[in-house]
């Protein structure tokens, strides 16, 4: 649910937010020519991804290649990061440390990764409670997932308490997270809270 609220936010704040009554597109047309640049051809991407990520988080589309997926949901993410560091710039107060907050996110959903052989372990009673039904221990993780990041825990996982380990009932479909997730997730809202 967080992703959706604040996909909602960044979009609210293109055209609407500001610092002081003024619209955040003129603060950003005041910053030297490559940020702009680099801020308009992210916020580019985002728009082209942010539909497809939408779609299959939702099972509209539900014969992509795991590996296309996951190429585009790393994607938007990488391109969410030029966003983040100008509004940091832009911004003031709590909004200077929004881009420390991603960062950590990051860095805890890396270290569950690698310690777990290059997938983010899911525990599988968490995700059972979240679907609201067994899953088969004999389909493979790309048919579960329909990804090459996440795998299903068949053994404990590593570092567990970074793995996608909680639940909400908010997310749509497969609300399964990790503390890196929330991490993320803050540092995004408080990017993109209207100034």
């Amino acid at each position: 649910m967080l992703f959706y609220l604040v996909i909602g936010l960044w979009l609210f704040q293109i055209f609407f937010g500001s610092r002081d009554g003024g619209s955040f597109l003129k603060e950003l047309m005041s910053l030297p020519v490559p940020f702009v640049n680099a801020y308009l051809i992210s916020h580019m991407a985002l728009f082209v991804l942010f539909p497809f990520c939408l779609l299959v988080r939702m099972g509209v589309i539900k014969r992509v290649r795991p590996q296309i997926n996951s190429a585009v949901f790393l994607a938007f993410t990488f391109a969410l990061a030029p966003v983040m560091l100008i509004n940091s710039y832009l911004g003031t107060g709590m909004l200077r440390f929004s881009p420390l907050l991603f960062l950590g996110g990051v860095v805890c959903n890396c270290f569950a990764v690698v310690a777990n052989g290059g997938k983010m372990p899911v525990v599988k009673e968490v995700l059972e409670r979240s679907i609201g039904k067994e899953i088969d221990l004999k389909l493979s993780d790309e048919e579960i997932f329909r990804d090459c990041i996440h795998s299903l825990t068949r053994e404990p996982p590593k570092l567990a308490i970074l793995v996608d380990r909680f639940r909400s009932k908010l997310v749509i479909r497969r609300g399964v997270f990790s503390i890196g997730d929330v991490l993320i997730g803050l540092g995004m809202l408080i990017a993109f809270w209207p100034r």
